[in-house]
């Protein structure tokens, strides 16, 4: 039969009282993770509609920048157009002077 000598019990009772501690800390720090998991969840909802709006207002941006840019280019074909028409009419006008000088020659 076993006889537990004194020197056995206590230590018996100071890793039992040190494992109890140990425990209660445990479910402590558990309980602290899970709020801040609760906190950060949260956050996180909030990041994520802020870096929604951010890409919504980027994309809207790009749009506004691509119709600047489109109507640059329509201003600069209608521009190049009425050069074109200006140069056309010079070139009629220019071939019918000389039409008409050349058939007060003949």
């Amino acid at each position: 039969m076993f006889v537990a000598n004194p020197e056995d019990e206590e230590k018996d009772v100071q890793h039992c009282s040190l494992r109890e501690k140990l425990e209660n800390e445990l479910k402590e720090l558990d309980k602290i993770l899970e709020q801040k998991e609760r906190v950060a969840g949260g956050d996180t909802f909030v990041l994520k509609q802020h870096y929604e709006k951010k890409v919504q207002d980027l994309e809207n941006e790009k749009r506004a920048l691509q119709a600047v840019e489109l109507k640059k280019k329509q201003d600069a074909q209608a521009q190049l157009l009425r050069q074109k028409l200006k140069s056309d009419e010079a070139a009629k006008n220019l071939q019918d002077e000389t039409l008409h000088f050349s058939g007060n020659f003949f």
